[in-house]
C-alpha cells in the first residue's frame, strides 16, 4: 500500500471508532455547546412523568402554590422552564441515587457548569454513560427595590433528579429547590441604574448533588435552601 492508501484507511478507521463511540458509549462532554439530542432528551423525562414512572413515595406530596401539584407535572414544568417552586423536603430523593451522575442546564440546553466540578469517580464521561442525571432550572423573582429604576431579583432554581436506566425507562426520583439572594442594600452613589440579580446557587446546588450519592465527598458549611 502506498503512504497516502494507508493514510486514508487510518482516517477511516478512527472515524468508524469515534462513530462507535458516539453510539455506544454516548457524547463526550465538552465544557459548553448545546447538548446534541437535547430536545430528545427532555421527551422521555416528560414521557416517564406523564407515564407515571416515579419513586416510591413521591405519589402522594404535592407542591402548594396556588393549585397543587404533583411530582410529575413538578418535573414537567422544570423541563418547560416556568418559574422554580420551593417544595416540602418530602419530594427530595429519599434513598442514595445511583452514579454516575451527569448534571444538564435546561435553561441553555448544555452541560451545567456546575458538572465539571464533580468529582471524578462520581462524574459520568458522557450522558450517555450516567445513571442518574440531575437537571437544573432557574428563574428570578423581585424581592425588593433599591429605588428609582433599581429592583432586586432573587435567583431561584428546581434541581429535578431523573434515573437514567436505558432508551426507554426513565423515572422521576426527586426534585429540590435552592434560592440565592439580592443583597438588601447596595451603594448607590457610582451606579444609579439597571437591577441586581444575585448569582445562581451553585455551591449550594452543588453541595446537595454530590450528598445524595452514597460516598459523595461533601463540602464544607453547606447553605442549601431545602
Amino acid at each position: 500500500m502506498t503512504r497516502v492508501e494507508i493514510l486514508i484507511a487510518s482516517l477511516v478507521v478512527l472515524l468508524v471508532a469515534a462513530i462507535g463511540y458516539y453510539f455506544f458509549l454516548g457524547v463526550p462532554f465538552r465544557s459548553r455547546g448545546e447538548i446534541a439530542g437535547f430536545d430528545k432528551l427532555t421527551a422521555r423525562v416528560d414521557e416517564a412523568a406523564a407515564s407515571g414512572r416515579i419513586a416510591p413515595g413521591l405519589e402522594a406530596p404535592v407542591c402548594q402554590a396556588g393549585t397543587p401539584t404533583h411530582i410529575a407535572e413538578l418535573a414537567q414544568d422544570v423541563l418547560r422552564g416556568k418559574p422554580a417552586l420551593e417544595c416540602t423536603s418530602e419530594l427530595q430523593p429519599a434513598l442514595a441515587l445511583a452514579g454516575p451522575v451527569a448534571i444538564v442546564d435546561v435553561d441553555n440546553k448544555q452541560i451545567d457548569s456546575i458538572n465539571d466540578t464533580v468529582p471524578d469517580p462520581l462524574r459520568a464521561p458522557s450522558l450517555g454513560a450516567a445513571a442518574t442525571i440531575a437537571f437544573i432550572h432557574c428563574s428570578k423573582r423581585k424581592t425588593g427595590s433599591y429605588g428609582f429604576f433599581r429592583d432586586a431579583y432573587a435567583q431561584e432554581c428546581n434541581v429535578l433528579f431523573v434515573a437514567a436506566k436505558g432508551p426507554s425507562d426513565m423515572q422521576i426520583l426527586g426534585l429540590a429547590f435552592f434560592r440565592a439572594s439580592a443583597p438588601e442594600k447596595i451603594d448607590t452613589r457610582f451606579s444609579f441604574f439597571g437591577d441586581i440579580v444575585a448569582d445562581r446557587p451553585d455551591f449550594d446546588m452543588r453541595y446537595y448533588v454530590i450528598s445524595r450519592f452514597a460516598g459523595g465527598a461533601e463540602p464544607e458549611n453547606p447553605s442549601a435552601t431545602r
